[in-house]
């Protein structure tokens, strides 16, 4: 939510960024797909055509792989504390919560390709350093640099999906996302506690730089660029060069300044955390969830190695449920989550909204708390370790089920600045997954395991609700205060004419990138005219730059024929207006505004309560 955000005004309310999101139809192509030819007159560059070649839409092992030789750690150093080695452990994890707020931003900047290659490489660099640390001191500074070295791989992975894939695959090409950054803490453990007793621990880091660094030099040969703006950049670069024109330049150019940008692309995150009530819940529930996972793994080495007498090269087999878990819960999800979308969309009558992601979450929140309670109790009884070991499985599926739709909700909202948001999740959820795991030997203590684990399985037990709210409230959680005591989802489409004379005399063209039909047309025959009227509306001639103060403001044209809703989140690509068009009828998942439908010339939000 960003102060003087510049907004291009031209000839269609072309779908700003959060609403774009909310509205992308799976069956018919978005109003800016069909923005598609280059403005040669302006010196504009665009697509080609839809089906653009250059178009881009047509693992942390390292956090846990030391865990099991954490006491072998320890012990060379003469380092007695649990604590001290639990931290150990999550400071790499700390460094996920640094390493987004900027590494994110500069992806929205210059690009995917150069932030993920040098930060990857980066980290390679802090785990060579890892593994020659002559002391506590200098293992722990080594580890939290290689968090947000890695950090950028993790937090750009979303957003290079948004980039590559609609709305209709997105959910199936998250899952292979996420299904890399869970299994990696729960394979790693396993390999390193084999490592680490029969080469020494310092070995687990050996091994993961050779692996990390062998992908590394994969994707630097491979990886191609996917970020659309920086595309197109470099294609009006090239064409520059050959016609000689220097007016030319993106579609999607911003024309601001980089450090303006830098600015304000690095506050993002956070304001998206601190202004947003979507953003912050989806966060604080996703981090909760993160965080009981880091204190699984620094507990599952001390329960059984000191309850079961399993020897360091076993521990890391007590990973194996969740990996398990984890594994059944993303096969399900890559199977049900994009149908389960789709046939949504198609009862909300062909209008995709991102909670569609949600519906599902309930069933897999619900066996968290469960899982916790049997974990917890069955250690604390010391009952035999096969009925712990089959407790942690619904906890993997439960984490999975939870994060990776509340993350493909995040990038469906927030496409062009996924990054971004992923950043805040990414943040929150590294914070409490670093220092979590600290309270965890005082809590068991103090508690035991069957007492403690039931703390958190109440904790998780109050939050499940949390998706589900968002699925059926974030109406009015996104709407202004003043207007919360309407429930604007219940609210029918409004008509209104699409030409209608304005009080000054003229005729005014009500065109929106919300509109969803045109009665006595079939859809197909709709988006056919209106693709039209929106070429023709979009000419350079129409535009005109306007800026907004704050989030949610709505500034209201001199001629009253258009009313702007300025939505929620942090948007700095310029959109078109035309200062003689207006909204109709917002079905987007930061509506507030909707028409009186009684009153076609007009357009209004309900009116407040006194």
């Amino acid at each position: 939510m960003e102060k003087h955000v510049p907004v291009e005004s031209n000839g269609c309310d072309q779908q700003s960024n959060g609403a774009r999101k909310a509205r992308s139809d799976a069956n018919r192509p978005t109003h800016q797909q069909s923005l598609h030819l280059m403005d040669r007159e302006s010196g504009l560059v665009d697509w080609v055509s839809p089906t653009d070649p250059l178009n881009p839409k047509q693992s942390p092992m390292a956090s846990s792989m030391v865990a099991p030789g954490t006491a072998l750690t320890l012990q060379e150093f003469n380092e007695p504390s649990q604590i001290l080695g639990s931290f150990m452990v999550t400071i790499f994890v700390l460094g996920y919560a640094v390493g987004p707020l900027f590494l994110a931003p500069l992806s929205e900047i210059y690009g995917r390709y150069p932030v993920v290659i040098l930060s990857t490489w980066t980290f390679n660099a802090w785990i060579l350093g890892s593994a020659l640390a002559p002391n506590m001191v200098g293992l722990t500074v080594m580890r939290f640099l290689a968090g947000v070295g890695g950090s950028g791989v993790m937090t750009i992975a979303p957003a290079i999906v948004a980039d590559l894939y609609p709305v209709e695959r997105r959910g199936f090409a998250s899952s292979l996302i996420v299904l890399a950054q869970s299994l990696g803490p729960a394979i790693g453990p396993i390999c390193g506690g084999f490592i680490s007793e029969s080469l020494g621990w310092r070995w687990a880091y050996w091994v993961l730089l050779i692996a990390s660094a062998s992908v590394t030099l994969l994707m630097t040969v491979i990886m191609p660029e996917s970020y659309a703006p920086k595309i197109l950049q470099k294609r009006a670069r090239q064409m520059q060069k050959v016609t000689g024109r220097t007016d030319i330049h993106p579609q999607l150019d911003q024309n601001i300044s980089t450090k303006a940008i830098l600015a304000r692309s690095i506050a993002r995150p956070t304001k998206m955390l601190t202004t947003s009530p979507v953003v912050l819940l989806i966060c604080a529930y996703v981090a909760t969830v993160y965080g009981f996972l880091y204190l699984l793994f620094t507990t599952l080495p001390i329960v059984f190695s000191e309850t079961y007498g399993w020897p360091t090269s076993l521990v890391g087999l007590a990973y194996t449920p969740l990996a398990l878990g984890m594994i059944m819960a993303i096969g399900v999800i890559m199977k049900t989550n994009d149908a389960n979308v789709i046939k949504l969309t198609k009862k909300n009558n062909n209008i995709y909204e991102p909670e569609m992601r949600l519906s599902s979450t309930i069933y897999y929140a619900a066996v968290l708390p469960v899982s916790l309670f049997w974990y917890g109790w069955s250690t604390e009884q010391k009952v035999h370790w096969a009925v712990p070991i089959v407790g942690l499985i619904p906890f993997g599926w439960g984490m999975i089920g939870i994060f990776l739709p509340c993350q493909t909700y995040l990038v469906d909202v927030f496409t062009d600045y996924s990054a971004s948001a992923v950043a805040a999740s990414r943040t929150s959820l590294s914070i409490v997954g670093a220092f979590l795991p600290l309270a965890g030997p005082p809590l068991y203590q103090a508690l035991g395991f069957g007492f403690g684990n039931t703390v958190l399985g109440v904790i998780a037990l109050v939050m499940t609700p949390i998706p589900l709210l968002l699925y059926k409230y974030n109406c009015k959680l996104t709407a202004p205060e003043i207007y919360k005591h309407i429930d604007l989802c219940d609210f029918p489409f409004s008509k209104h004419k699409l030409v209608v004379p304005h009080r000054d005399g003229r005729n005014t063209l009500y065109l929106t990138s919300y509109i969803h039909h045109i009665d006595g047309m079939s859809d197909d025959e709709s988006q056919i005219l209106l693709d039209e009227l929106f070429t023709h509306a979009t000419q350079p001639k129409y535009r005109q730059l306007v800026p907004w103060e704050n989030d949610s403001d709505l500034i209201m044209w001199d001629n009253t024929a258009v009313l702007h809703r300025a939505t929620g989140g942090a948007y700095l690509a310029e959109n078109v207006r035309d200062m003689r068009r207006t909204t109709s009828h917002d079905t987007g998942v930061h509506r507030f505004g909707m028409n009186d439908p009684t009153k076609p010339f007009q357009q209004g939000l309900p009116i407040p309560k006194s």
